[in-house]
């Protein structure tokens, strides 16, 4: 295993070395951020369906994130959501949430194949992206209401097999969901990154051939939110240089470094494949 995960880095650090990436989490930067506000809307209809909103996602995710992370959020859900419902409308939003499962397509299917395509044309990878970013808004929504409702089910659970176990006090159950949420948290990276990851070749791919990408950009991603988050709690300053673009540039920045450990996930599962 050590010979292999050594091979496979010496590998990566080949791939990575072509001019195809030299721009790559730029480019990919630059159509998440346009993929975020339509995303969003898709999301806070699927979230109003269970009760939940905008203001409950920002709420989960200052769980998880620092204050100025969090702060960073807030900007990015101030925004009105629409209250069209027709399917024009959710085709016009779906199709722009998808540009960068678009671009991440691209680069999927040039990574995975060595460099020898980059799509299946243009009109079968935008259906992919469209298919991509409704599973992706599905398992977001899902993880939410996971972690909103969590201790609820498991009470809920527990209470329903109080015939069968025995019911451990109602402080032993939050201080167990206290436990389970941060894997859970992770689980949510991990299953979107994964569901990616799965619809980028143009080939159909398994999803054990992906799962080592998928696990390296899901740890890159908590890494640089952390190191980030502190990054500009302790030491960076936007408000200085950038007034009241401040709040933008933190969310380019934070989303250029995700954009980083997607695009490096891409390269490890080609690494690894090539390391069988």
């Amino acid at each position: 295993m050590k010979a292999k995960l050594k091979e496979t880095t010496l590998t990566g650090i080949q791939l990575i070395k072509d001019p195809y990436y030299q721009g790559f989490a730029a480019e990919l930067a630059f159509y998440i951020i346009l993929s975020i506000v339509p995303m969003l809307m898709l999301l806070s209809q699927l979230l109003g369906v269970f009760g939940l909103s905008l203001e409950t996602l920002q709420k989960v995710m200052g769980s998880y994130l620092t204050e100025e992370m969090t702060g960073i959020i807030e900007q990015v859900l101030s925004f009105t959501t629409s209250s069209g419902s027709n399917i024009i409308f959710t085709l016009v939003v779906l199709w722009s949430a998808s540009k960068a499962q678009f671009v991440l397509i691209r680069m999927g299917s040039y990574t995975m194949s060595g460099g020898e395509i980059t799509g299946g044309g243009f009109i079968k990878d935008r259906i992919r992206a469209l298919v991509s970013i409704i599973m992706v808004i599905i398992t977001i929504a899902s993880g939410l209401i996971l972690l909103v409702y969590g201790e609820i089910i498991i009470k809920f659970v527990l209470t329903t097999l109080k015939e069968i176990v025995v019911l451990p006090p109602m402080w032993v159950v939050g201080d167990l969901w206290l436990i389970l949420r941060w894997p859970i948290a992770f689980g949510i990276y991990f299953l979107v990154v994964w569901v990616n990851y799965a619809l980028m070749f143009h080939k159909r791919i398994s999803l054990k051939k992906v799962a080592p990408g998928a696990l390296f950009a899901s740890v890159g991603i908590l890494l640089v939110s952390f190191l980030y988050g502190l990054y500009t709690n302790l030491i960076a300053n936007y408000d200085l240089i950038y007034g009241a673009l401040a709040s933008l540039v933190a969310l380019m920045m934070w989303i250029y470094f995700i954009s980083w450990c997607l695009g490096g996930g891409l390269i490890v599962n080609r690494a690894w494949m090539e390391n069988k």
